[in-house]
């Protein structure tokens, strides 16, 4: 299983180009088994400023497993933000720990540009999506 992070949903949908979205693209079009953590979904969406997007972008959304994290998912990301501030390691989205750690909990791979997941891949279980 993929975990698309909102940043690469966000651009495909815009239409822009990265090595991110070209790897979506390819799961897409093998029908890899992909999935978006249920937090995210809202924040996703209300990006969307015209109508149509916000249409097409949820039409598509909810043909996905929305994954929720568990409690003992989110009890391991405040442990795993708590580890990574004593080693000094910032982080610019405190979501981040818990996508990580849904992501570790289901054995999942995340697709991210987001740095935090690099940071915080170096330091947990976290395996990111080759690009």
């Amino acid at each position: 299983m993929i975990i698309v992070d909102e940043i690469v949903w966000a651009a495909y949908f815009t239409g822009q180009q990265s090595k991110h979205v070209a790897r979506l693209d390819q799961a897409l079009e093998k029908e890899e088994d992909l999935a978006l953590v249920a937090d995210r979904l809202t924040a996703l969406l209300e990006g969307f400023r015209r109508e149509a997007d916000f249409r097409k972008m949820r039409q598509t959304l909810l043909q996905l497993p929305l994954v929720s994290p568990s409690v003992n998912a989110r009890v391991e990301a405040a442990v795993l933000c708590r580890k990574l501030r004593s080693k000094r390691v910032k982080i610019e989205r405190p979501t981040s720990c818990l996508v990580s750690q849904t992501c570790v909990e289901l054995g999942a791979e995340l697709l991210s540009p987001h740095p935090d997941f690099a940071k915080i891949s170096k330091h947990s279980r976290l395996k990111l999506c080759t690009v």
